[in-house]
């Protein structure tokens, strides 16, 4: 049921969309994320992960016993129908929004109590708390710390609780520019929104901007603001004018790291964003500790960025700086590369750490676009996340599936992988796509038998068949039109083929058989054997139906062991198992009868009797297909169940009875 890594660079730079509000430079009247139709998005469900991002869960011991068509089919039914008809009611519902923050430093530290209600049960969520401009120090939901990420200009909680909720969260929000709004930031929209902040000095006169009600009380070392706000997801805080930065003040560095790990055969490469928040004072450099034996490919930022490498300790510290000093936001884009030794299969993961910063967090995603098989060796200081908890830009920026999501916060993480290659066999150029066969078995012993090979013929001009001893041929067809099939030196059948229709997706044909073979007859018990033809080309996935007759007990089919994929096992079918004898309704199987050869010879498939399913998957070239089942007549099997107890009475009786008279 399953789906070359290529330069990220580019889609990994472009991350910050998402926070275009930020942007002095942006369009007028363009739309920003973090807008009333971005929370709407969001607590309606509309921007949880799609369907397509998750995979069915299977355990280790469920079982699976379908064909692998139908539980596709069944898999896009579902999601259509999700997609089509939307749960009603939002998903997630916010009662009152609490702030209270304080001035320092011209730095607005913010702490929300946020309580909601999260309805839909085990379906994925996102939380809306603050925009993207703010940088989050802590978050606790219900007194458990919880990671972040950013959706549509937002820091949302992705989760999948029900039931009410209460947020903690502190943050820190950046001023703004001199003489207007001094603090903007983008605000879940509540029904009951309270602000109260504490300004440093006497006399000033801030308010928030279309508060409904608000008030101030000055004392000789400070102003407090409080204020009600109408529903709304702006907070505009103004009138603070004298606030500046205290000078000689050190600057404040905030960093979070999205990577992406592409593990192939022989490099592993990292594409890592690093979004820094530089609050109080500009920084004039950046530092970056790139592990050993990693390369930087490429280092790239705005404002004419230029970088320097400098060995520190076996590792290679990346300093960099832009045209002017940085403050607020910047991004930082890095391409590295580790060369490996295969002979080694585990490896090391080469994250960056970023030096001067007070807190860095991050992300990381794993992929693997070749042929190998990744295990977790060691996990240090990392939490391993639900894929559907990455950030939406870093899932959009894989090539390949992601197989391991992981988050931190400690810079001493480390992570330790194994990738093995996974065997490689070589493929032939035409296969068959599906091998369908229906056996009816007479009391007589004789065999009849219809065989169906589907497959996309580009380059094959025939197909061989070898029949096994004692079966002849009836008739053949290729898409429902007698042909006459050949022998060759070998005696196999040879049956020429027609070339299928379309290039890009070529139009499957279909070769119909009518085999016939004689067999012993049926008599009171036996081990029958039923064998298929041997075909020159490998084929897929085979189904083999065979009809028996009603007055016997029959077991399960028994041939070579049957293949599977991943935690879905494919077996025989319930009744096949148990050897039922049960009535075969026509609409059950579309194919009730077919015709073969220049004259058609007719398969009736018997309504009554005993079924039996045999599935196999991919069989080689000129591989032999035998089944067997073990059989009783019906009329031995009271006489055979009676002697049993017989048995079974007399050896409780010599057991029970004492030693001298056993004889």
């Amino acid at each position: 049921m399953i789906r070359s890594s290529v330069a990220l660079l580019v889609l990994l730079s472009s991350l910050p969309a998402a926070r275009a509000e930020e942007e002095p430079d942006a369009e007028e009247g363009a739309p920003r994320a973090g807008s009333e139709a971005d929370f709407e998005a969001l607590v309606s469900g509309a921007a949880e992960p799609a369907p397509e991002a998750a995979a069915p869960a299977i355990g280790k011991e469920a079982r699976v016993r379908l064909p692998l068509g139908e539980l596709e089919a069944i898999w896009d039914r579902l999601r259509d129908r999700r997609a089509a008809s939307p749960p009603a009611g939002p998903a997630v519902i916010l009662g009152e929004g609490s702030y209270r923050g304080r001035i320092v430093r011209g730095t607005l530290q913010l702490e929300l109590t946020l309580r909601a209600v999260l309805a839909r049960p085990g379906v994925w969520k996102l939380v809306p708390l603050v925009g993207a401009r703010a940088v989050i120090r802590h978050v606790t939901v219900d007194g458990k710390p919880v990671g972040t990420a950013l959706r549509r200009g937002y820091h949302v909680w992705a989760t999948e609780r029900s039931g009410p909720v209460t947020i903690r969260l502190e943050a820190l929000v950046p001023p703004g520019p001199r003489g207007a709004v001094e603090h903007e930031l983008t605000i879940a929209r509540t029904p009951v929104t309270r602000f109260e902040c504490s300004f440093p000095g006497a006399g000033l006169e801030p308010r928030v901007e279309g508060a409904a009600l608000q008030s101030l009380r000055s004392s000789a070392e400070s102003t407090e603001l409080r204020a009600v706000l109408a529903p709304t997801t702006r907070l505009r805080l103004v009138g603070a004018r004298s606030l500046g930065e205290a000078p000689g003040e050190p600057a404040r560095v905030f960093a979070e790291v999205l990577n992406l790990l592409s593990v192939e055969e022989r490099t592993l490469e990292l594409f890592s964003v690093i979004r820094y928040n530089i609050l109080y004072a500009p920084v004039r450099e950046l530092a970056v500790l790139i592990p050993r034996g990693v390369s930087v490919v490429s280092a790239e930022g705005k404002g004419a960025f230029r970088y320097t490498l400098t060995e520190l300790q076996g590792d290679t510290l990346l300093r960099g700086e832009a045209a002017s000093p940085l403050k607020g936001s910047f991004e930082l884009s890095l391409r590295l590369r580790r060369v490996r030794d295969r002979r080694e299969p585990a490896l090391d993961v080469p994250l960056p750490r970023c030096r001067g910063v007070e807190r860095e967090a991050g992300w990381l995603a794993v992929e693997v676009p070749g042929r190998l098989r990744l295990e977790e060796r060691r996990r240090s200081e990392l939490q391993a996340i639900d894929l559907r908890q990455l950030p939406a830009e870093l899932v959009r920026s894989a090539v390949s599936p992601i197989l391991r999501a992981y988050r931190y916060h400690d810079p001493r993480r480390a992570l330790r992988l194994s990738a093995e290659q996974l065997p490689e066999q070589e493929t032939a150029a035409e296969a068959v796509d599906r091998m369908r066969a229906f056996s009816v078995v007479s009391s007589e012993g004789g065999v009849l038998t219809e065989l169906r090979l589907t497959l996309r013929n580009r380059l094959q001009r025939s197909v061989s068949l070898q029949l096994p001893s004692g079966m002849h041929l009836r008739s053949a067809l290729i898409d429902g039109q007698p042909v006459q099939p050949s022998r060759d030196r070998a005696g196999a059948i040879v049956v020429g083929l027609s070339r299928s229709l379309g290039e890009d997706r070529p139009t499957p044909i279909t070769v119909q058989l009518i085999l016939e073979q004689a067999s012993t007859r049926l008599g009171l018990v036996g081990r029958p054997a039923l064998a298929l033809p041997h075909v020159s080309l490998p084929a897929s996935s085979l189904q083999w139906s065979v009809y028996l007759p009603a007055h016997n007990l029959y077991s399960a089919l028994s041939g070579p062991r049957e293949l599977s994929h991943g935690h879905a096992p494919w077996r025989d079918a319930p009744e096949a198992a148990e050897g039922r004898a049960r009535t075969l309704p026509a609409e059950v199987e579309p194919e009730q009868a077919a015709d073969g050869g220049a004259m058609p010879v007719r398969i009736k498939l018997p309504r009554e009797g005993v079924r039996l399913e045999h599935s196999r998957h991919w069989i080689g070239e000129g591989q032999e297909v035998e089944v067997r089942a073990r059989y009783l007549a019906r009329a031995l099997f009271l006489p055979a169940l009676a002697g049993a107890g017989a048995l079974l009475a007399l050896a409780a009786f010599l057991l029970a009875a004492p030693r001298g008279t056993r004889r």
